[in-house]
């Protein structure tokens, strides 16, 4: 008698535990059981970037991505021409680049390198961002001797230039209207445009008309 009710009680338990199994809803986002021994699916790995918005998180932690802008630079007087890469941020600008810039920019007289600024180089960074696919032509860069007393080409601050295809005064004004402490010449007689860094100074504009002739300091495009 007794072991019959107990057999019946087991019987009613189970009963009523599968019961609340299968009633019970399972959520998708909820971990099945996987039994002991049984193989782990794997979901294979999706063949695309990972992309947030529109970056690609793939190439902002890519160490080996290059910042800047491409451009290339002829300087006439040692005839060589080079493609480099310059960012118009300083810290920005590669060892590498830096080195290419201490070339052409070297003294085209005597042949000497010199320690070029990191602000010239990222200034001229912005010129080739402002007019991409145009050459830049480097009349003077670094100079062992020769011009103006205390110019700043003596200090590797300074360079001459022109931009392929593009007006000097449209070049002279967009160094004016973008760069603080530095000195912006044009030289109409010749064509090209001076740019100095002059850091812990304010800016200043000058017009040469014609090669030998006085500076013209503080001309009418500098109140723009």
């Amino acid at each position: 008698m007794v072991v019959r009710r107990l057999a019946s009680l087991y019987a009613m338990v189970a009963g009523l535990l599968a019961w609340v199994v299968l009633a019970t809803p399972w959520s998708s986002a909820e971990t099945p059981m996987v039994l002991a021994g049984a193989p782990t699916p794997v979901e294979p790995a999706a063949d695309v970037d990972v992309v947030d918005g529109d970056l690609h998180l793939q190439e902002l932690f890519d160490p080996d991505l290059e910042l800047g802008q491409e451009v290339t630079i002829y300087a006439r007087n040692l005839r060589r021409r080079v493609t480099v890469r310059l960012s118009d941020q300083p810290e920005d600008i590669s060892p590498e680049a830096m080195k290419v810039m201490r070339s052409i920019l070297r003294c085209h007289q005597s042949g000497r390198r010199h320690r070029i600024d990191k602000r010239l180089v990222a200034a001229l960074g912005r010129v080739a961002a402002r007019f991409p696919g145009r050459e830049i032509e480097i009349v003077s860069g670094y100079r062992a001797y020769g011009g103006v007393k205390r110019s700043r080409h003596f200090r590797g601050q300074a360079v001459d230039f022109k931009v392929q295809g593009i007006k000097a005064k449209e070049v002279r004004d967009f160094l004016w209207g973008e760069l603080d402490h530095v000195g912006v010449g044009h030289y109409h007689s010749k064509g090209f445009i001076h740019l100095d860094i002059r850091p812990g100074h304010m800016k200043i504009g000058w017009d040469q008309w014609r090669e030998g002739g006085k500076y013209r300091y503080h001309p009418g495009w500098t109140a723009l």
